[in-house]
């Protein structure tokens, strides 16, 4: 995948390194971003379970909760002992 950059000046996101007439600033690289969607894919389609996500009844989980999923390996709020 190709790496993702935000405009300095108008905030948009692009695939290409320059925007508005000035270099825009990296987001994330291709290779991570790959990986960043080959997780998401197994989560949401897979094991959601994984990271503590549950669907709705209609199977959609929020951006948010996928996001902190993610982030905490699924960890936030629960404990171990």
């Amino acid at each position: 995948m190709r790496n993702i950059y935000k405009c300095v000046v108008c905030g948009t996101f692009t695939e290409d390194s320059t925007h508005c007439g000035k270099p825009a600033k990296l987001v994330i690289n291709g290779e991570l971003r790959n990986r960043l969607s080959h997780l998401m894919t197994y989560l949401l389609r897979h094991n959601p379970g994984a990271v503590g996500l549950s669907m709705d009844r209609e199977g959609w989980v929020g951006i948010n909760k996928l996001v902190n999923a993610i982030r905490t390996g699924g960890t936030q709020g629960h404990t171990h002992g």
